[in-house]
């Protein structure tokens, strides 16, 4: 109350106090002077009547005379006489005295005494004729009046009557020029106190009219102010209430931010549902909720907020979704000491997120490639060099392969031509410990994995994997830059070349270790490979590679972890035997053993039903060799968890590959829950024949 009275709003709230006052003066003094006109109209009525009561007593006193005592009209006569005289004396002593009076209707009225010196002069001399006449009327009035009473009487009243008539006239128009008076003045003051009411009025609607407009005009300006700027700003600004729902003014940002038309008052929740997941959703309510908690520190909610960077995903008009990163801040809005709205503040922050993920991704590169240095200085530089070419080689056919795909059945060959290729790089990679390239294998492995069984493939979806696999290219051509270095180092110092059954035994304990570590196994490998020094160079790398597929097949498949090899009785090191000989026939002798789990149909079978290559039915039909060739298929893994060295269905495909390029047979034994065996028969003088792959299990 205060504030409204000492602050802007002042002159107002006085002008209307004002206006309130000489209202109210103007009406309390017309119900005044109303009331006493209202007594003056008595008053006037009350005169004319005693006129008219003069005459009376006069013409009663006449037919008094002339009527004989004793008769009706003269009993007539004497009782007005009485009632007259009593009337007329009443109230000539109510206007001299003031009293109690019988109006002209016959209702009680009261006379106050009369004041003014010109009616009460009149009074005066009315009551020095009226007393001789009461007595001399009292006396002719009675039952028995004396003789000549009732001629005295006349006699008197006949001499005075006009008088007295004139008296009574006199006292009419003197209260009629009194109440005359009286309205005047009321009317005088009535039109001062109008005249008042209305230069206030005046004064309220010019001077505030003004004053309105000015701050209307003030308003207006910061309005279009306040709009200019929630028109510019590129972030969302907004208020929300406890209801969560948005006021009605906000940048215009917000709306296109969010991708929304908005109208004010909508659920801010809502606004997101279509766009974020429930989780997202919940966290949110729940934290805008703590916002209007009094409790609850401001700096506090402001460290815990969980909206500072929220992924959202909008609809596209091909059926896919553009992700997009925003970011909400909120601060509280007091009133009076209390939380009375929050103030939101959202941007879009998907730029600096793509900056902070390629920041990271070059950390990530460069500290791959210095990983990546000193592992070739470390390593056998013509191994490595041998690695580089044959990977640039199988990265130039997948690339010559996507370019030759045209529709939509030679995209889904394509797949399956180019994973094996990858599969049997990654492979290389880890086997020599460069695990920068192996692990970007394994993202263009993931990039495929979508792709494997699908149909329908557009080109566009080829995408990604020619991405990885440019950045895979170019990131070998550099390498291999620094191998011809490095190599012209060894050469000018003499270094001397490792045998090739040396450098593949260093090179597969290696990958064995690595991989066993990475999928917590523990694994020794045994290592033979006294006929690889004959052999010729083309069939070294296929066969190398089929080394490498075993030997991860065997870690990856075979053995156990130790808690579960210790609880069926073996040792927590599981052993692998990898052995290479040459028959006397001629024939090479590929082998890799372990003793792991074995193969189980039965597993195999709960694998592909999983998968939904087979049904049921189809199973039931199948014998269990005939089950244990389906590990063969390209595509499919037990594994149902696919990390980097298994899941993918491509290193049984890749090993059933290389036997057939090689000219070989496949075979393996196995007896679940003790040893697996893979066996490969090949004759390399020989030209390469497309033999299909025989399965002979041992029990």
């Amino acid at each position: 109350m205060k504030r409204v009275l000492g602050g802007k709003y002042a002159d107002i709230v006085l002008a209307i106090a004002l206006f309130l006052v000489f209202d109210l003066g103007v009406l309390m003094i017309n119900f005044y002077t109303s009331y006493q006109i209202s007594s003056e109209a008595v008053a006037i009525n009350l005169a004319g009547r005693q006129r008219m009561l003069s005459q009376r007593m006069t013409k009663d006193l006449l037919e008094m005379q002339t009527a004989a005592p004793g008769g009706t009209i003269y009993d007539k006569a004497r009782r007005e006489l009485v009632a007259t005289t009593a009337m007329f004396d009443t109230t000539l002593e109510a206007f001299y005295r003031g009293g109690a009076v019988t109006d002209t209707n016959g209702r009680p009225a009261v006379l106050t005494r009369e004041a003014d010196p010109e009616a009460r002069h009149l009074l005066e001399t009315a009551r020095g004729i009226w007393l001789p006449l009461k007595r001399a009327i009292g006396d002719a009035s009675r039952d028995n009046p004396a003789a000549g009473a009732l001629n005295t009487a006349a006699g008197l009243l006949i001499a005075h009557n006009l008088e007295l008539l004139k008296l009574m006239n006199g006292l009419t128009t003197r209260l009629a020029a009194l109440a005359q008076d009286k309205a005047s003045h009321l009317r005088a003051i009535q039109t001062g106190g109008i005249v008042l009411a209305l230069l206030n009025f005046a004064f309220i609607l010019f001077h505030f009219i003004r004053k309105l407009r000015r701050s209307d005009a003030e308003a207006e300006t910061a309005r279009r102010e306040t709009t200019e700027i929630l028109d510019t700003v590129n972030e969302g600004f907004f208020l929300l209430d406890r209801d969560m729902r948005i006021g009605s003014q906000y940048s215009r940002a917000l709306s296109e931010i969010i991708r929304k038309p908005l109208s004010g008052e909508e659920d801010f929740i809502h606004l997101f549902e279509d766009i974020a997941d429930a989780e997202t959703l919940g966290v949110a309510r729940e934290y805008l909720g703590l916002l209007f908690e009094d409790r609850i520190r401001e700096r506090l909610t402001t460290d815990l907020n969980p909206l500072e960077r929220v992924e959202v995903h909008f609809p596209r008009e091909d059926g896919a979704f553009e992700t997009r990163y925003l970011s909400l801040a909120f601060t509280r809005v007091y009133v009076d000491g209390a939380i009375s709205h929050v103030l939101g503040s959202l941007s879009d922050i998907t730029e600096q997120v793509r900056l902070e993920k390629e920041v990271e991704l070059a950390n990530k590169r460069s500290q791959e490639e210095v990983e990546l240095l000193v592992g070739l200085l470390k390593g056998d530089a013509a191994q490595t060099a041998e690695f580089m070419q044959k990977t640039e080689q199988g990265l130039l056919s997948v690339n010559a392969l996507l370019k030759g795909s045209q529709d939509t059945a030679g995209h889904a060959q394509t797949v399956e031509n180019i994973f094996p290729v990858i599969h049997a790089i990654k492979g290389d990679a880890f086997a020599i410990g460069i695990d920068a390239f192996g692990n970007m294998a394994h993202e263009v492995e993931k990039a495929l994995m979508p792709l494997r069984g699908a149909r329908n493939i557009a080109g566009t979806q080829f995408l990604p994997v020619t991405v990885l696999l440019n950045e895979m290219l170019a990131r070998i051509r550099l390498v291999r830059g620094l191998l011809d270095r490095v190599t012209d180092i060894q050469r000018s110092i003499g270094q001397p070349a490792t045998a090739t059954a040396e450098r593949w035994t260093r090179e597969l304990t290696g990958f064995a270790a690595r991989v066993a570590d990475d999928l917590g196994r523990q694994v020794a490998l045994e290592v033979a490979l006294p006929a690889l020094d004959d052999l010729p160079a083309p069939a070294l790398q296929k066969l190398r590679d089929m080394c490498i597929q075993l030997v991860r097949n065997a870690v990856a498949h075979g053995i156990e972890p130790p808690e579960e090899r210790i609880a069926s009785g073996k040792p927590a090191t599981g052993k692998v035997r990898l052995k290479l000989d040459r028959y006397p026939t001629g024939e090479l002798h590929l082998s890799c053993r372990d003793d792991g789990r074995g193969i189980s149909p039965a597993r195999i079978r709960a694998s592909l039903l999983r998968s939904g290559r087979y049904s049921a039915e189809q199973l039931d039909e199948l014998s269990d060799k005939q089950i244990v060739m389906k590990i063969f298929e390209s595509g499919f893994s037990t594994n149902d968890a696919p990390d980097a060295h298994s899941g993918h269905g491509a290193g049984m495909d890749v090993i059933k590959q290389l036997a057939m390029a090689l000219g070989g047979r496949l075979g393996l034994g196995t007896r679940p829950g003790r040893f697996a065996e893979f066996r490969v028969q090949m004759e390399l003088e020989t030209a390469p024949a497309a033999v299909e792959p025989a399965v002979r299990a041992a029990s």
